[in-house]
């Protein structure tokens, strides 16, 4: 297998699903940095009544202090991916990919902006209506540490 005709921003890794229950789950990609609570088998309901796209972005509603890309959209089509330019949802960084329809559709590009500017402008990439039923972005210690805290204090109230 060839692979897809874009490389990964640097800095950013993503987790490929595997031992999921549908093979469909392997289409499905998560920076690293993405703590989530997400049902997998509604977004894969909600990825095939969109036929598939090359492309299909999971969004979240944004939350205070964390920076994100901003998603336009008409009935699920992306118009437009802005950090500056504000709407009710953004980019969670969980987006399922279908790599077949990306090679068809792309030409290589140095980051993921580069291909969704594509998608876009070739009216390929959408916005899933699932969104996680929990969410968090660690881009930073603090933010690490606060995500760490919170954590021990479940465990330690499961632990009672």
């Amino acid at each position: 297998m060839e692979p897809a005709p874009f490389s990964i921003p640097r800095g950013r890794q993503l987790l490929v699903l595997h031992n999921c229950s549908s093979p469909w789950t392997n289409h499905v990609r998560l920076t690293c940095d993405n703590v989530v609570d997400l049902d997998f088998a509604v977004l894969e309901e909600n990825y095939l009544s969109l036929n598939s796209p090359p492309c299909m972005l999971v969004p979240v509603r944004p939350v205070p202090g964390l920076e994100g890309d901003f998603v336009f959209h008409r009935e699920h089509l992306v118009t437009e991916i802005s950090r500056q330019k504000q709407t009710d949802i953004y980019c969670s960084g969980i987006q399922v990919l279908n790599p077949a329809r990306l090679n068809e559709v792309t030409n290589e590009g140095e980051s993921f902006y580069d291909v969704w500017r594509q998608l876009i402008a070739s009216e390929q990439l959408f916005v899933s209506s699932v969104y996680p039923k929990k969410w968090f972005a660690v881009d930073t210690i603090e933010q690490l540490t606060n995500l760490t805290s919170r954590l021990s204090k479940i465990m330690l109230s499961h632990a009672r």
